[in-house]
């Protein structure tokens, strides 16, 4: 009982401490599981309560995988610093005997990791050798891609990771500093190279790799800067962003008509952790014809496939996507049949083209995939 001869700032506090005791008692009465549900650790059928691993949101993905079928047999022009041992590669200009903070071979990694999650073994794998007879050594900085501020340096001068000859050596070097996939998002790495007969060098893989804590991950070159010469030359992959100066040219004219064994293949990284709940994919090209004639139609369809299966097309031979301006032309493309994590991981596709202009080649300045998903 709270007496009223009390003053009245005296009453008003004990009546709060009373209120406030009775509400608790009232809370610790509840059931374990009625608890739960009232705090927020546990859901009964009137509160369910959902914690996402990963929040819903779109990530792009760029093919860095390509095949070019135009002239009927299928060629690899993958990304040449994706996948060592492939046969593809870059080829600096030469380097000096000494290394030199104004020569470098440098990535620009791709964006397509969700936000705010933990990364573990992170690693940069980088295969090179001279191109002539040489011994070519390497060390590298780790750098913020958007200010460029270095991060962590791995190795040195005077004690660099390794060297190759004319004989390929391919090195795997851990970057302990980057622990977040905010951090894998906006990251650059700048390898210093030297030779010491003054040779170039040539290139065959340049990629991150790692894991959040739902999925591996390969961050491939958006853009690679060759500053073997002392100045500066940047060379984007021809898919990864549209005008950035970097397209696609295929090899063999394409046909007037259709053609089944005539087409492009892209095949898409496995990068969605699995149970991924996807909501949507959307597929980019950006294309023109290679003359860039008003009145000229390049023509196209395109069959979605998850592994080996064909699971959709878009388009057909009687009614295709085409472009026949002069300009360069995005279509956007809804993908309904990739709709899980499983499709996504093992994606791939042809676009089937033909081109009544004389020449008959086309030029290619983009071709991504836009997931949008999400892991409870």
């Amino acid at each position: 009982m709270i007496s009223m001869g009390l003053p009245r700032a005296d009453r008003l506090r004990r009546l709060a401490a009373v209120a406030g005791a009775t509400a608790l008692a009232a809370i610790v009465s509840l059931s374990p599981a009625a608890f739960g549900a009232f705090s927020g650790n546990a859901a009964n059928a009137g509160t369910a309560v959902a914690t996402k691993r990963i929040f819903s949101g779109t990530r792009t993905f760029s093919a860095h995988d390509l095949r070019d079928s135009s002239s009927g047999t299928e060629v690899n022009v993958t990304d040449p610093l994706a996948v060592a041992g492939d046969a593809r590669t870059v080829t600096t200009s030469a380097w000096t005997a000494a290394f030199s903070s104004t020569r470098y071979f440098q990535v620009d990694l791709e964006n397509q990791q969700p936000a705010k999650l933990a990364v573990t073994g992170p690693a940069f794998r980088f295969t090179f050798a001279s191109a002539s007879a040489s011994t070519t050594c390497a060390y590298l900085d780790v750098r913020t891609r958007s200010t460029n501020a270095v991060l962590a340096t791995y190795g040195s001068a005077a004690s660099p990771l390794g060297c190759a000859t004319t004989t390929a050596a391919s090195l795997t070097t851990a970057l302990p500093v980057i622990t977040s996939t905010d951090q894998a998002n906006d990251l650059r790495v700048r390898v210093y190279l030297n030779s010491t007969a003054a040779r170039a060098a040539v290139i065959d893989q340049a990629a991150v790799t790692g894991s959040n804590p739902y999925a591996t991950f390969t961050l491939y070159p958006g853009s690679s800067t060759d500053a073997s010469s002392g100045s500066a030359t940047v060379r984007p992959w021809s898919l990864y962003a549209a005008g950035d100066g970097a397209t696609y040219v295929n090899a063999t004219a394409w046909r007037a008509t259709f053609d089944a064994t005539r087409y492009y293949k892209l095949t898409f990284p496995a990068v969605l952790p699995t149970g991924a709940t996807v909501t949507a994919a959307t597929l980019s090209l950006r294309y023109v014809d290679n003359n860039q004639l008003n009145g000229t139609s390049v023509c196209y369809y395109v069959e979605v496939f998850s592994g080996a299966t064909s699971i959709g097309t878009h388009g057909s031979a009687a009614s295709p996507l085409c472009n026949a301006t002069s300009s360069l032309v995005t279509d956007t493309i809804t993908l309904a049949e990739v709709n899980t994590a499983a499709i996504v991981n093992a994606l791939s596709l042809k676009a089937y083209v033909w081109d009544a202009s004389t020449g008959k080649k086309t030029t290619h300045d983009l071709a991504s995939l836009a997931v949008t998903y999400s892991l409870t």
